[in-house]
């Protein structure tokens, strides 16, 4: 029945819910309100995540495959710049002023 005039509680409508879904369980009113403080209090300054008790990020290693992949990068430009280094050495004994 709905009723006019007067809204429903938080609570009045979660009952609902739970009576036409019963399938699922959901969170109390306190348990939203205490993942809500939760959150508030884990958003500190970077000062405050970068000491001990609530570090920023922990440390991992990087995996030997992304640094395989960044020093084959590494290593082919530096071989393009050694080539080329070469190949106008090679055009100014020619005579030949590159633009």
């Amino acid at each position: 029945e709905p009723t006019r005039g007067k809204r429903k509680t938080p609570e009045e409508i979660q009952t609902e819910i739970r009576e036409s879904y019963t399938c699922c369980s959901f969170p109390t009113m306190e348990e939203i309100e205490a993942a809500r403080k939760r959150r508030e209090r884990a958003k500190l300054s970077a000062a405050e995540r970068a000491t001990k008790h609530f570090p920023s990020r922990p440390w991992k290693p990087r995996p030997k495959i992304k640094m395989r992949k960044l020093t084959n990068i590494v290593l082919l430009i530096i071989i393009r710049q050694i080539n080329r280094s070469y190949e106008e050495s090679k055009l100014s004994q020619v005579g030949y002023d590159p633009p």
